[in-house]
C-alpha cells in the first residue's frame, strides 16, 4: 500500500523480516565448517564444503549477528514511518 505525503509517495509495509548472517568473518564461517565436517564424518581428513551459498557480504558481517542486529535497529528509525513491524531471526 502506498502513502502519498504531499508530491512524495511512501511505500508502507506490515512487516520486515531478517534473517542476519551470523558469523563474524570467513575465517569463524570456515572454523564451524570444519568442526561440523568433523563432527559428521567418520573421514577427518575429509576436505570441508560449505553447505550453503551466498556472497561474502551474504555469510557474514562484521560483529557478527548481535552487531547486525544493532545496526538493524538503528537504519529502522529511518522507516519508522513506513513500516509496522521489524523482525529478526536470532540464530546464536
Amino acid at each position: 500500500m502506498d502513502k502519498i505525503i504531499g508530491v512524495h509517495t511512501i511505500e508502507l509495509f506490515d512487516v520486515t523480516i531478517c534473517n542476519p548472517q551470523f558469523h563474524a568473518s570467513l575465517a569463524e564461517v570456515q572454523t564451524c565448517i570444519e568442526r561440523k565436517t568433523n563432527s559428521l564424518t567418520k573421514n577427518k581428513n575429509s576436505k570441508p564444503n560449505l553447505n550453503f551459498g551466498g556472497q561474502n557480504n551474504e555469510l557474514w558481517c562484521n560483529g557478527g549477528e548481535q552487531q547486525f542486529v544493532r545496526n538493524m535497529i538503528l537504519e529502522s528509525s529511518q522507516f519508522k514511518h513506513s513500516c509496522l513491524w521489524f523482525t529478526t531471526l536470532i540464530s546464536k
